[in-house]
């Protein structure tokens, strides 16, 4: 059985600024982004309510299927992949396709670094912040 895989103009086009395609071990499509975003453009990738479960989601595992979030968000797919494109393009997340599945993974050192900018930049320490309470 012959695969048929999209052309690098069609891959190419979903890429978003600042952001690369590479191949991984396995042969599979990745998208890299590689600058570190405004900090206006995460917190308000972040300020939607469906993005906001999705970036939970994502914090709470390693690698997060498109069908996970099919059954966990009530909003359809065309839906799901905006807030996905919108998360992607303010560098918080990665993609990966495998077949005709994707998967999702959390840029955690780009919300880190956007955490750190955000306290430096008002003039908070970070051991200052206040951490939640156990259990809450």
């Amino acid at each position: 059985m012959n695969k048929v895989f999209p052309s690098k103009a069609d891959v190419v086009a979903d890429v978003p600024d600042g952001a690369s395609l590479a191949i991984s071990g396995f042969g599979q499509l990745m998208i890299r982004t590689v600058a570190t975003p405004p900090i206006t453009d995460v917190i308000k990738a972040l300020s939607d309510p469906v993005r906001w479960s999705i970036v939970t989601q994502m914090a709470a595992t390693d690698e997060l299927a498109c069908t996970t979030l099919e059954r966990t968000l009530s909003v359809t797919k065309s839906t799901i992949s905006y807030h996905i494109k919108t998360l992607m393009h303010a560098h918080l997340i990665e993609v990966r396709k495998e077949g005709r599945y994707y998967f999702y993974t959390l840029r955690r050192d780009i919300l880190a670094m956007v955490l750190h900018s955000v306290s430096e930049e008002l003039g908070v320490a970070e051991d200052e912040i206040p951490r939640a309470a156990d259990g809450a």
